[in-house]
């Protein structure tokens, strides 16, 4: 990513492709790490949304669900899909123009080094 990027100019690159959608974009700094954070009304697995989702997934475990809970998770199923296709197609937009994540690993461990990271993570507007 380039050091002269800014929020304002990613928000401007995403602008282009879904004008109609808001975005919100922050490049947070912590010692050499950066995290773009974007937030879109793109996106709809809400907090609110996953915690529902994540009850009838407990429920459906321990007991099965009825009819109407089965269509209610089958539609939060869905929304989550649709979300990680979005938000595969928003890093893909960006890919294009040079900003991607780009994370450092120990090649033995594969833990995460630190710094000089770069982490993406889209979320939706709340």
């Amino acid at each position: 990513m380039s050091r002269d990027l800014n929020g304002r100019a990613i928000k401007q690159i995403l602008k282009m492709y879904y004008p109609r959608a808001e975005f919100r974009v922050r490049i947070k700094r912590a010692g050499f790490d950066r995290t773009l954070e974007i937030r879109t009304d793109l996106l709809q697995y809400t907090r609110k949304v996953e915690e529902a989702h994540c009850d009838l997934e407990w429920k459906l475990r321990r007991e099965g669900l009825k009819e109407k809970e089965w269509e209610t998770y089958q539609i939060y199923e869905q929304i989550k899909t649709q979300d990680a296709e979005m938000r595969r197609s928003l890093k893909e937009i960006l890919k294009k123009h040079g900003i991607e994540e780009d994370i450092r690993r120990c090649p033995i461990s594969g833990e995460i080094l630190l710094g000089a990271n770069l982490y993406i993570d889209i979320r939706p507007l709340e």
